[in-house]
């Protein structure tokens, strides 16, 4: 079912053992799909100094590291600074054990507390853990749907922190999103869904982490709040959306893994953490319209492109975005086949439909600027 739905690894959580790591490495295997392995329970006793934490990655690469659905390591969840010296040990030996394998981290959001943190603000608590850890990914999760129907208002904060320490530090961002209900947090709906994937790649995250798949059964969970599939292992009301949502990101990550983010801005009511549109921005959508808006950049090239996400989750969005006089062309890239489409652009605007949480990618012609003289 994983396979079908289009993930592309599993990771074990809490409280699992040996005995079943190993089985979730065999059916991984079994399916075609690879397997990050848990070790944040058997941790908990040694925060925070560390001590032996280096000697428990070798147990796991001797456990584990032979094993061919093996992707990586999920070493620690949510972890304060002051664990960090122990987990890099943990990254260094992991990384000469057993390289080539994804070393995972899951970091706190924003709306933690300096004492969750260790640290004084949440951007020293991301530049201490990439100086210190040195990570393949910088990746946290944020839950931002409330079950009162209300949403967290950190949420595009959190985004541009990650965003602009993953670019400072030269590593790959992801998102943590919501898929399933517990505690505060509300089950999503498909547009939901669609709006926390689009929003993470218009802020430039290079992978997306569910949580939660499946409902572990010794959870005794109600059914009534499903994952992606509920703890029977039956298809939720999101498992379409999601198994869609995961084919359009195999189909244009092939292009996003190559930009590089230049610029988030929003349209309609500027949420905390947010940037209105500059009047030069390639693209200029209507003031009055809950959109976002990110520019990225090809590596190595002048390529420029664009994502416009729908920021409201409950209602389409249909517009007219104003182009810069220096775009000459306009193109999407399909999320379902990757190919590249020309949009209709008459007197400087380009209609778009976006459905509830729907982003789009577009490529752009843009004809060079002139050299400043003065310069």
């Amino acid at each position: 079912m994983m396979k079908d739905c289009g993930f592309t690894f599993a990771s074990s959580s809490i409280g699992y053992t040996k005995a079943d790591n190993l089985k979730m490495l065999d059916h991984c295997q079994g399916a075609g799909l690879k397997a990050l392995v848990g070790f944040h329970e058997q941790m908990i006793p040694a925060l925070p100094g560390g001590d032996g934490w280096d000697a428990m990655a070798e147990a796991g690469v001797q456990d584990y590291g032979s094993h061919p659905a093996l992707g990586g390591w999920s070493v620690f969840d949510e972890p304060r600074a002051d664990a960090f010296p122990g987990l890099a040990k943990m990254n260094r030996t992991f990384g000469e054990r057993a390289p080539g394998k994804l070393r995972f981290f899951n970091l706190l959001p924003n709306y933690a507390t300096p004492e969750q943190w260790g640290t004084s603000s949440y951007q020293e608590y991301l530049d201490r853990f990439l100086t210190t850890v040195k990570p393949d990914v910088l990746c946290y999760d944020h839950y931002a749907l409330m079950k009162d129907g209300t949403l967290r208002p950190e949420y595009f904060q959190n985004l541009a922190f990650i965003r602009e320490a993953a670019l400072r530090h030269g590593v790959p961002a992801w998102n943590g999103i919501l898929s399933w209900s517990h505690g505060p947090f509300a089950s999503p709906t498909p547009g939901q869904m669609r709006w926390q994937v689009w929003t993470s790649l218009a802020y430039g995250m290079k992978g997306i982490m569910y949580f939660i798949l499946w409902p572990y059964p010794e959870w005794k969970v109600d059914n009534t709040f499903p994952g992606i599939v509920d703890s029977s292992g039956r298809p939720s009301p999101i498992y379409p959306e999601v198994k869609k949502l995961n084919h359009q990101m195999h189909t244009l990550g092939k292009t996003l893994l190559t930009l590089t983010s230049t610029g988030v801005y929003h349209a309609g009511e500027i949420p905390r953490g947010g940037q209105p549109v500059p009047p030069d921005a390639a693209l200029q959508p209507p003031a009055n319209q809950p959109l976002l808006v990110g520019f990225f950049r090809k590596d190595g090239t002048d390529e420029q492109y664009a994502i416009v996400v729908n920021r409201d989750y409950a209602k389409p969005v249909e517009c007219d975005l104003s182009l810069h006089s220096a775009v000459q062309e306009m193109q999407l890239i399909s999320a379902t086949d990757g190919t590249l489409s020309g949009l209709p652009v008459a007197g400087g605007k380009l209609p778009l439909s976006l459905a509830p949480g729907e982003g789009k990618l577009l490529k752009l012609s843009v004809k060079p600027r002139a050299p400043d003289p003065s310069k």
